[in-house]
């Protein structure tokens, strides 16, 4: 009598915890995806005034675009609060996990929206400015010595800006006055993430202005990002420090 065929060696049972793993990862895309669709949505309604302006003059509508620029700078002040909003949704994403970017941006505007206002209107106006003295300055007989300083002025004052939006999320019951100073320390102190961040807001702008619709979909999330991750590790090392 034969003895018995060997049985084949069983197949070891699929790694359960390597499943959940890869479905927390799988959960963590999509959540940084919605948020980034959200983020940008709200930006575009934000901005939707200034779109509205670039498109009319593109299309003829306006016929002396240059002439008009006065009715920039209010087009732009629904931006700097939705920013805010921006960076209250981020921390809530990084923090607590939030799946519920809509609800955060919402409870960030209620939050901070009064503050953010205020600064981005302060913003807008010295960078306005800044914009018309630097005009002037380059038909100027002197433009070759004062269009370098209203450039690096102007880039310094939006450098700071971002440093303070940042800094009103993070900070709600600071004075603005203090939170001014210290972004102007900030910003000049760690110039070189005050560059950086300022060369990704520039290229984002540029992709809008010849891509506008992909450019808007995926372009100013991102930027945000990276500009909301750097000021924020830029204040909590210099609050670690003070204390």
């Amino acid at each position: 009598m034969s003895a018995p065929a060997p049985r084949p060696p069983l197949e070891p049972a699929p790694d359960r915890a390597g499943f959940a793993v890869g479905f927390g990862t799988y959960q963590a895309v999509f959540g940084f995806v919605y948020l980034g669709l959200a983020v940008n949505l709200a930006l575009a309604v934000a901005a939707a005034p200034l779109l509205v302006f670039a498109d009319a003059a593109a299309e003829g509508v306006v016929e002396h675009p240059l002439r008009a620029w006065p009715l920039l700078p209010p087009l732009t002040l629904g931006i700097g609060p939705v920013v805010v909003a921006a960076f209250a949704a981020f921390r809530q994403h990084r923090s607590a996990g939030s799946t519920t970017p809509v609800l955060d941006l919402l409870a960030g505007l209620r939050r901070t929206g009064r503050r953010a206002t205020t600064c981005w209107a302060a913003t807008v106006a010295l960078v306005t400015m800044l914009l018309v003295d630097l005009t002037w300055a380059w038909h100027s007989p002197l433009g070759a010595l004062l269009v370098p300083v209203f450039a690096v002025l102007t880039a310094l004052t939006l450098a700071v800006a971002m440093q303070l939006l940042v800094m009103l999320e993070q900070l709600p019951t600071t004075g603005l006055a203090a939170l001014a100073r210290a972004a102007v320390y900030l910003a000049v102190r760690r110039w070189y993430l005050s560059l950086g961040n300022l060369v990704v807001l520039v290229v984002v702008g540029l992709g809008i202005g010849v891509r506008p619709v992909p450019a808007l979909a995926i372009g100013p999330a991102c930027a945000l990002y990276l500009v909301w991750s750097n000021n924020t590790n830029a204040t909590v090392v210099a609050i670690e420090r003070a204390g």
